[in-house]
C-alpha cells in the first residue's frame, strides 16, 4: 500500500510527466488511463511496484543519441483506483483527473455482445464523446485545465 508521499510523488510525475487520457473507441467503447513517461527505468518498475499498472520501452527515432523512453501506465478500474489517492495531490492536472475518474463512473459499460456488433445507443456514444472533447481541449496546449490553474495563482 503506498504511503500519502508515495501518492503525492505520482501525482507529481503525472504533472510533470505524464497524462490522463479518456478515448473512445470506433466501437464506441470508452477507454481511461494515466501514464507516466521516463528515462529512467527503476523509476518505472518503483511504479510498478506501488500502485501496480504495466511498464513498456520505447525506442524513440527522432535522435540517434536519446535513451530509450519508459512508460508506466495503468487503465479502466486499475485507473480509477488510484486517482481518487492522488488527485487531492495534483496541481496541473486535477481537473483531467475529477473528469477521467466522472467519466468511468459515468460510463455505462457497453455489454461484450453489444460491443462486438457495435449496438452502443446514439445517447451513450453521445455522452461518451462528450467526455473525450472535454478531456482533449483540458489537454490542449493551452487548455483550460492549465489556464484556471495558474489564473488562480495556485
Amino acid at each position: 500500500m503506498a504511503t500519502n508521499t508515495e501518492r503525492a510523488y505520482l501525482a507529481g510525475m503525472i504533472d510533470a510527466d505524464g497524462s490522463v487520457m479518456l478515448k473512445q473507441q470506433t466501437s464506441g467503447t470508452l477507454d481511461m488511463g494515466i501514464m507516466v513517461y521516463n528515462v529512467n527505468e527503476l523509476l518505472m518498475h518503483w511504479l510498478q511496484e506501488r500502485f501496480g499498472g504495466k511498464i513498456r520501452s520505447e525506442k524513440r527515432a527522432k535522435r540517434e543519441h536519446w535513451r530509450i523512453r519508459w512508460v508506466w501506465a495503468a487503465s479502466g478500474d486499475e485507473a480509477r483506483s488510484i486517482l481518487p489517492t492522488i488527485a487531492k495531490f495534483m496541481v496541473v492536472k486535477q481537473p483531467q483527473a475529477n473528469l477521467a475518474m466522472e467519466a468511468w463512473d459515468d460510463r455505462r459499460p457497453t455489454p461484450r455482445s453489444e460491443r462486438r456488433w457495435k449496438l452502443v445507443d446514439a445517447e451513450t456514444l453521445t455522452v461518451r464523446s462528450g467526455y473525450v472533447d472535454r478531456m482533449r481541449n483540458l489537454n490542449a496546449v493551452g487548455g483550460n485545465g492549465a489556464k484556471d490553474v495558474f489564473q488562480k495563482g495556485a
